[in-house]
């Protein structure tokens, strides 16, 4: 790109921990010594990404930052924002590398201003005292990042500990995001469709087994958890998540004892082979949440029956660890079963066990793993709080139907926001139809005639003249 002659390109698909895998993209010309870098993610997420954090140490100034040509830099303090730039490659950089980065671009053209608008020039010259101001920590700031294409990252510096100066969320894309993106709108909708489907399947099969009444059968119970029968079993188109090639997902309704009836869902691809399992409660939405704590103190403990939903919570309160809604999905297993997947989970994307970690972070996880792996032997008691806010997680009962000593079930109401989130505020399941019906019957009568239209304006013009 500089001189016009033949450079090499390296490529390298890596994962960044506690992220996602990305494409490096290295150039160099051995004519001119011109060399880039550039970092992409190998595809879109299905989700935009929200991050927050507030910098206060120089620490918090060399958080990994990854920043794709879709993502919006802002500071809230100094109300600055940095837009998306399709021509600005994706990068792989820091906190401080970010600010001074956008530093340098708003000098390029300061010795033109100065000369044409000597006033805008010193206005800028100003704000840039402030932003160098930033990188010598005089007062805390928020530095935010938001990414449509939920490609973009900033490091926690207290991993697989949750950050209290680090806030995330994800969102749904708006039609005008995904226009803006190239995605298929149609492809999205025609997805949607295909759930929305599957669902009314699945209800169809949960309502023959439960009856048009609404009433559990007394052979409820025997029925759902015999082996299924093949009749039992719903099939459903789905495009798979490794090859984008059509599989088929297989779902069934089972009961769990003492609790509520579940679906279990299987995913293979014909093409790929590539599997997957996952477990949705069913039933109606509970009113109220419910937190669930676990004392284990000895392997029976450790072999209860656990079902984790999608919206539930997890925290080991001995090692102050947090694992989100949704990270590991729903799952059907026992506690041990779940310490297991979170440490698999953690060692496989780990970023504290390269040689370029810092030392102090290698010690901390290494303490950490160790003390999670004594938890999963049974040799260190510790606390397992299960929330969840629409009540669909479970754990056995080991006393039932007597109290049992190490579990304890806390009932709560959820607040605003919870519902909000989980679109409860939105969800209209009676009299639905006949809202439907008032409005399109209002609408008919408000919609004036030629003749009604033509008799109102005539006042008008009248009076206009």
């Amino acid at each position: 790109m500089s001189c016009g002659e033949q450079g090499m390109t390296n490529l390298l698909l890596t994962s960044i921990p506690f992220f996602r895998d990305v494409i490096l993209m290295a150039f160099e010309c051995p004519h001119c010594g011109y060399r880039s870098s550039e970092l992409q993610a190998a595809q879109y997420a299905e989700v935009g990404c929200h991050f927050e954090v507030v910098v206060r140490t120089p620490q918090d100034l060399n958080r990994t930052v990854v920043r794709t040509e879709h993502a919006t830099v802002s500071i809230p303090e100094l109300q600055f924002e940095a837009p998306p730039s399709p021509d600005r490659a994706g990068e792989l950089t820091t906190v401080e590398g970010v600010i001074r980065s956008s530093i340098e671009k708003l000098e390029e053209l300061q010795p033109l201003r100065r000369i044409q608008v000597p006033e805008q020039a010193a206005q800028l010259d100003a704000f840039l005292e402030r932003m160098r101001g930033l990188l010598e920590l005089g007062s805390p700031f928020t530095f935010a990042l938001d990414d449509p294409t939920g490609n973009s990252f900033i490091e926690n510096l207290r991993a697989p500990q949750p950050d209290p100066q680090l806030t995330s969320r994800t969102y749904e894309r708006s039609h005008e995001q995904c226009v803006m993106l190239g995605l298929n709108v149609g492809q999205e909708l025609d997805k949607a469709e295909v759930r929305h489907q599957t669902e009314k399947h699945l209800a169809a099969a949960a309502h023959s087994i439960v009856g048009k009444s609404g009433t559990v059968p007394d052979s409820f119970e025997s029925t759902c958890m015999r082996v299924a029968k093949p009749e039992d079993i719903v099939e459903m188109p789905m495009e798979c998540f490794m090859c984008h090639r059509d599989g088929v997902v297989r779902m069934v309704v089972a009961n769990i004892p003492m609790f509520k009836e579940i679906v279990l869902m299987c995913f293979s691809c014909p093409q790929c082979g590539y599997r997957s399992t996952e477990i949705k409660p069913g039933g109606r939405t509970n009113p109220t949440g419910r937190r669930i704590t676990v004392r284990c103190t000895s392997g029976e403990d450790l072999s209860r029956d656990l079902l984790k939903s999608d919206t539930a919570t997890i925290r080991v309160v001995e090692l102050d660890m947090d694992v989100e809604a949704g990270s590991l999905g729903g799952m059907f297993t026992t506690i041990e079963g779940l310490l297991v997947r979170i440490r698999e989970r953690i060692e496989c994307g780990s970023c504290h066990m390269g040689d370029s970690t810092r030392g102090e972070n290698r010690a901390r996880f290494a303490e950490f793993r160790d003390r999670l792996t004594r938890m999963i032997d049974g040799q260190e008691h510790f606390t397992l709080i299960l929330d969840d806010p629409i009540s669909n997680s479970y754990v056995q009962d080991l006393c039932a139907p007597d109290p049992d000593p190490n579990l304890t079930l806390e009932e709560y109401t959820r607040t605003r926001e919870q519902d909000e989130e989980l679109g409860l505020l939105d969800m209209k399941t009676e009299g639905y139809e006949e809202r439907h019906e008032e409005h399109h019957e209002h609408h008919e009568e408000a919609e004036p005639t030629p003749a009604t239209a033509a008799a109102a304006a005539a006042p008008a013009e009248t009076c206009g003249r």
